[in-house]
């Protein structure tokens, strides 16, 4: 299984307006305290072929070595725009 975020990047040049369209995405992967996990987190970005131009920044990681807990997944964008994007494992 994998865990899966994305955040829209507009057109005009922002992730929710903050100027950072054309940064490279770091991810990671957090725990409910905010420690980062040596579970590594892939992200990509892609653009949307219709006409708006809408990109995606998207992170995966794999679920399997996490126990049942909260966690989260981090999205960093230069220019210091940040998402987190909560997540529960239940048994």
């Amino acid at each position: 299984m994998l865990a899966q975020a994305a955040v829209l990047i507009r057109n005009d040049g922002g992730a929710e307006g903050d100027g950072s369209a054309d940064a490279a995405p770091q991810a990671r992967l957090v725990d409910r305290t905010g420690s980062p996990l040596q579970v590594p987190v892939a992200s990509t970005t892609r653009t949307d072929a219709g006409d708006e131009g809408l990109r995606w920044v998207v992170a995966e990681g794999t679920l399997a070595p996490l126990a049942a807990g909260d966690y989260e997944i981090e999205l960093e964008l230069a220019g210091g725009a940040s998402h987190g994007f909560p997540f529960s494992i239940v048994p």
